[in-house]
């Protein structure tokens, strides 16, 4: 939906805009992208049945864009853009399983070296093979083991997604360091 669509864009613009500022403070940034959540079924945007408690307590506070838009309908050129701020005509990635090509940046390049890099993905069509942007992280982790019921599709459930990523910041990440964690 618009609002779906609008609430990946907001999230994209603002880890872009906070990845690009040339401040000395280098701040953590945390992308958190979710394919297929449909807006009308969240709290924030007036859905009673309080089906997404948490997200509606971190964005009480914070700035909801009502007016943004995803770049394709698909997740893999959908989510390339949100990485390179491209439109999927200049990063050239239009279908699933189209890997990115090399002379396309993406927000990992664009970072100060200082950044350590992190992605934990749980959609199958963001997984190395699907795409091929492994190496541009210091840490992919794109297990997708769980066959999705009544479709020949596999993934990861959020819960073991997030547990992969708190256990890599709490195992793996260097306190010292600034991290870019999708």
């Amino acid at each position: 939906t618009m609002k779906r669509r609008a609430l990946a864009a907001s999230i994209a613009v603002l880890v872009l805009a906070t990845a690009c500022s040339r401040r000395t403070v280098q701040d953590d940034i945390v992308l958190i992208t979710v394919d297929t959540l449909r807006a009308d079924r969240l709290g924030l945007y007036g859905y009673g049945r309080g089906t997404t408690p948490q997200l509606d307590r971190w964005f009480a506070d914070g700035v909801v864009h009502e007016r943004a838009y995803a770049t394709a309908a698909s997740t893999s050129p959908s989510g390339v853009s949100l990485l390179t701020g491209l439109y999927p005509s200049e990063h050239r990635v239009r279908l699933l399983y189209q890997l990115v090509p090399d002379d396309v940046r993406l927000v990992t390049d664009w970072l100060p070296a200082s950044y350590q890099t992190a992605a934990v993905v749980s959609n199958v069509v963001l997984t190395e093979a699907a795409l091929g942007i492994a190496r541009r992280f210091d840490h992919y982790d794109a297990v997708v083991d769980e066959k999705e019921s009544g479709r020949d599709v596999h993934e990861r459930r959020a819960e073991r997604t997030t547990d992969a990523a708190v256990a890599w910041v709490g195992e793996q990440a260097d306190p010292a360091r600034p991290l870019f964690l999708w």
